[in-house]
């Protein structure tokens, strides 16, 4: 009975042209339940359930719009804000279609000329560079060695010991990069230092207050020097102990003379002093 009631509801609305928004499930549910109800609860009660029915829904529908009226008033603004931007997210879509053959061109380019299998200018002098970043702290440490050698030769006293250490240092890296700019010219300024040495500890041979223990650490200085010199390095060690031997006696000798020639004014007055005497 009740599916017939539907069907003519239906029949009726469709012929009136009025909209049904109302799923049949509950139509068939309700239908069913007047169907079961008497004629006097119809007409008595059934108006009164659907007004509360009808006031708790409104009550409710109220509640909600409280509720819920800003994120609908956003929502409804945002959804408006997209008849604007869906036209453009379109256009900007086209315009990134179309410059995609032309990014791919590109990288296809990029990569092949900056292929590690090909030979480029900009690569290696990035390599260069990175291999530059990477040992910068080395190559200061190395560009300092002239200026360590100096003050250790210049300082008061003298550190000839941690001199010779870092002329020997500087030696063996020329040794390894006999090709490098910049060990070449760390290695001139090391030779000028040693030369400087050299003379303040021929000087310091000269020196007329010169004990044992000083001449003999000068002498060995002396003999570590001596291979690193051009003009005696390249000579036999019989050759070097023999220069340093003469040397030894000449800067002597030589301090010899100094005083003995600091001694003759007083040789002369004694002899003056004799002949005034014998006189």
């Amino acid at each position: 009975m009740a599916d017939l009631l539907s069907d003519l509801l239906d029949t009726r609305q469709s012929s009136a042209a009025l909209p049904n928004s109302t799923p049949r499930a509950t139509r068939l549910a309700y239908l069913t339940y007047l169907a079961d109800e008497s004629l006097l609860s119809l007409t008595s009660q059934e108006p009164q359930s659907l007004a509360q029915s009808s006031q708790s829904l409104l009550f409710s529908l109220q509640g909600v719009s409280k509720r819920a009226h800003k994120s609908v008033i956003d929502s409804a603004s945002h959804h408006d804000s997209l008849t604007h931007a869906l036209p453009t997210l379109v256009a900007d879509t086209a315009d990134l279609r179309n410059a995609i053959p032309k990014l791919d061109k590109e990288a296809l380019r990029f990569s092949t000329a900056y292929s590690k299998t090909v030979d480029n200018k900009h690569l290696a002098e990035r390599k260069r560079a990175l291999l530059l970043l990477r040992n910068v702290e080395r190559l200061v440490d190395v560009l300092e060695l002239p200026t360590l050698l100096s003050s250790a030769i210049n300082s008061a006293p003298a550190n000839y010991a941690s001199a010779l250490d870092l002329n020997a240092h500087v030696r063996r890296l020329y040794a390894l990069y006999p090709d490098s700019a910049l060990i070449t010219l760390v290695s001139r300024q090391s030779d000028d230092a040693i030369l400087k040495m050299t003379a303040d500890l021929i000087a310091a041979l000269k020196s007329p207050s010169l004990k044992l223990a000083a001449s003999l650490r000068t002498v060995g200085w002396l003999r570590r020097v001596l291979p690193d010199l051009p003009s005696i390095g390249s000579a036999s060690r019989g050759s070097q102990e023999h220069a340093l031997s003469l040397l030894f006696l000449c800067c002597r000798v030589a301090t010899l003379d100094a005083t003995l020639g600091a001694l003759q004014p007083l040789r002369e007055l004694a002899d003056e002093e004799k002949q005034r005497q014998v006189s």
